[in-house]
């Protein structure tokens, strides 16, 4: 191996990940954003931290988790890339429906009749300010993946004929 071709691999991997830490802290500096909606998101359902610092969470999972399934998509066979997404989009779904079954059990028998109504509300509020697990970003990062790798395999068995 040339030792400037593994000196330039080694500065555009070096220069990748510094721009992907950048940007993880600055989905993180969203948190600090000074708008006039500060009071999250409130309601019969319950009531959560503010919308920037939900924003800046997700955001953060998101960018920390799609340039590796960016990376697997383009890299790996599409058998596998099929099994990973299908593996993320069943773990966020079945995630979110515990979250549900959970909510289910233990709020709904708890409100009073005019918050029943809300029990929708209370389950996307409940899996909106779960930031500790990538649950929907999960989900939407499968079924991206799970995409993009059906249009991959569509386009090169087109190209094939």
């Amino acid at each position: 191996m040339n030792p400037t071709t593994a000196f330039g691999r080694t500065a555009a991997s070096s220069a990748w990940l510094l721009a992907w830490g950048l940007a993880l802290y600055g989905v993180l500096q969203v948190a600090r954003l000074d708008v006039p909606l500060q009071h999250g998101i409130c309601g019969p359902w319950g009531c959560g931290p503010t919308l920037q610092a939900l924003a800046a969470c997700h955001l953060f999972w998101i960018v920390l988790l799609l340039p590796a399934a960016l990376l697997a998509t383009v890299r790996l066979n599409d058998s596998l890339v099929d099994k990973m997404s299908w593996t993320l989009a069943c773990a966020g779904a079945a995630g979110i429906a515990a979250i549900v079954l959970y909510e289910y059990i233990t709020w709904l028998p708890l409100a009073v009749d005019w918050q029943r109504r809300y029990f929708i509300h209370r389950c996307f509020f409940a899996v909106t300010i779960l930031v500790e697990v990538p649950l929907a970003e999960s989900l939407v990062i499968g079924i991206a993946m799970r995409t993009f790798s059906f249009r991959r395999a569509a386009r090169d068995s087109s190209s094939d004929r």
